[in-house]
């Protein structure tokens, strides 16, 4: 998502899922290199977004449900200048696409694959992406 010149991930998982589930948990995970910016404050407009998807696919789902949905802002590497955003989105895209388990739960906290630790893992990678990119 872009706002304000600055690019973040959002991410929907098991989007149509219980949310009593114990095996795959639907929730948001708004994954942002500038933590400065308070990401947490874009909830509204991030629920709203929700809300006229499933409007706009005529689903049921009440706003009520929507609010329910858990978003997560876990903490990730963040930038050293202001133009690297969109480089970090790129990597969170990476890092999930590769890594995130088909199914989660989030009933005992954020799974492994959005801790911060996990991230530095792969901070290597993050390395060379803006190595090419800047070629």
């Amino acid at each position: 998502m872009f706002l304000r010149s600055h690019w973040r991930l959002l991410i929907f998982c098991h989007f149509g899922e219980s949310l009593q589930s114990k095996t795959t948990t639907s929730c948001m995970l708004l994954l942002d290199s500038l933590q400065m910016a308070d990401p947490k404050r874009l909830e509204p407009y991030i629920r709203k977004f929700v809300l006229d998807i499933y409007r706009a696919e005529d689903r049921p789902e009440s706003k009520e449900f929507i609010s329910r949905i858990p978003l997560f802002v876990p903490k990730v590497p963040q930038q050293i200048t202001g133009e690297e955003c969109g480089k970090f989105v790129l990597y969170f895209i990476h890092l999930f696409v590769e890594e995130a388990p088909e199914n989660f739960s989030i009933v005992h906290g954020y799974p492994y694959f959005v801790s911060f630790f996990f991230f530095l893992l792969f901070s290597d990678y993050i390395l060379r992406l803006t190595f090419y990119l800047s070629l």
